[in-house]
C-alpha cells in the first residue's frame, strides 16, 4: 500500500507499477546531485522494491517517496534518507507524518460524521425496547440503590458477588456437631463455636450486569451520546490537532463501546428475569423483606426475556 499526501487529501494506491510509471520517477539516482524538497509518500509492501538511490539499489519493504528541488521523484528507505540526507530527512520525515496523521483524522471524523443517522438508530433500538437498555438501567439501579425494592442483606450479597466476579449464591449456616468434629479432626484442633459453615443454594445469571463498567446510562448517555453530539458540532477544518486526535480516537472507540452496551443490556435481561433473581429470597429470613423483595419480583417478566427480546432485535449479541 502507498499513501501519498495529497494537496487536500490522502491518495492511497495498491500498485507498485503506478509508481513506475509516474512520468517524475527516477529509480536510479545520484543522492549527491538532489536537493530533497518534500516527502510525498510512504509505502509498505510484502514484497522488497529496490532503493531508487545509485548509492544502495537494496531491496527493501517499506520507505518513502520523496521529490528533489529538481522536480523528480525516488523512492528511498529510512537508513538511506538519514545516511544521505541527514537532517533535512527527519525534518521532511516528521512534516510528512504530521500531514498525514492530521488528515487522516480528518477522513476519519468526516466518515464518523456520516454515520451518525445510523449510530442513533442503533441507539434508540438499544434503549427504548420493551426490555431495552433503559429498563435493565432502571431495574438494576433499584437492586443496587437502598430503599429501592431490594433487602440491605440482598445488596451485599449482591456486591460480594460482583466484586469476586462469582455467579455463586452463598448463604451461611450453623455447623452441625458432625461437622464440627469433622472439622476438628481435619484441622487438629478445636473450633472456635459458634461455627458457620457456607453454602451455595443457585447460581445467578447476568450478575455482570451489576458492574460499574456495565452501567448503560454512564456508557450510553454520558459517553456515547455526548460524544456523538459533540463530534456533530465540530468544525472538522479549523480544529485543532489535539481536537482532532482525541476526537478521532474517541470515534474509532465507538463501535467497541456499543457492543459492550449491548454485551451489558444482554447480561441485564438474564439477571432481571424473575426465576433467576427469585433464588435470593432463600437468603431473607425476614418477612418483610420477603415481601418487600417479592414485589419488587412482581414487575420483571416470568420466562427468560432473551426469548422475547430476540424478536425485536435479532441482531443482538447475547
Amino acid at each position: 500500500m502507498i499513501t501519498i499526501n495529497g494537496e487536500k487529501e490522502l491518495i492511497r494506491i495498491e500498485s507498485w507499477g503506478d509508481i513506475l510509471e509516474r512520468p517524475d520517477y527516477v529509480k536510479d539516482i545520484d543522492p549527491k546531485s538532489i536537493e530533497l524538497e518534500a516527502i510525498i509518500g510512504s509505502y509498505v509492501f510484502p514484497e522488497p522494491v529496490p532503493c531508487g538511490l545509485s548509492a544502495c539499489h537494496q531491496p527493501h519493504n517499506r520507505g518513502y517517496l520523496v521529490s528533489a528541488k529538481s522536480k523528480v521523484v525516488t523512492n528511498i528507505g529510512n537508513i538511506c534518507g538519514k545516511n544521505h540526507f541527514s537532517v533535512n530527512f527527519q525534518t521532511l520525515r516528521n512534516r510528512f507524518n504530521r500531514d498525514v496523521r492530521i488528515k487522516a483524522q480528518k477522513e476519519a471524523l468526516r466518515a464518523f460524521i456520516s454515520r451518525i443517522p445510523e449510530y442513533e438508530e442503533q441507539i434508540a433500538e438499544l434503549r427504548g425496547n420493551e426490555y431495552g437498555a433503559d429498563w435493565v438501567h432502571k431495574c438494576t439501579k433499584a437492586l443496587k440503590t437502598p430503599n429501592s425494592g431490594t433487602p440491605e442483606k440482598l445488596r451485599r450479597e449482591l456486591e460480594r458477588m460482583v466484586r469476586a466476579g462469582s455467579n455463586q449464591i452463598i448463604t451461611q449456616r450453623a455447623a452441625t456437631k458432625e461437622e464440627i468434629d469433622a472439622q476438628e479432626a481435619i484441622q487438629g484442633r478445636r473450633v472456635e463455636r459458634p461455627y458457620y459453615i457456607e453454602e451455595q443454594v443457585g447460581i445467578l445469571d447476568g450478575v455482570a450486569a451489576l458492574r460499574e463498567d456495565y452501567n448503560l446510562r454512564k456508557i450510553l448517555v454520558e459517553d456515547i451520546q455526548l460524544g456523538i453530539d459533540r463530534i456533530s458540532r465540530i468544525d472538522i477544518e479549523s480544529a485543532s490537532e489535539y481536537q482532532l486526535s482525541m476526537e478521532s480516537k474517541w470515534a474509532g472507540e465507538l463501535d467497541s463501546k456499543l457492543e459492550r452496551a449491548e454485551s451489558a443490556a444482554a447480561s441485564g435481561r438474564r439477571l432481571l428475569m424473575k426465576r433467576n433473581l427469585s433464588q435470593l429470597i432463600k437468603l431473607l429470613d425476614d418477612s418483610q423483606d420477603i415481601g418487600m423483595f417479592r414485589r419488587f419480583l412482581n414487575d420483571l417478566p416470568e420466562e427468560c426475556i432473551n426469548t422475547i427480546q430476540r424478536s425485536a432485535s435479532a441482531d443482538w449479541n447475547e
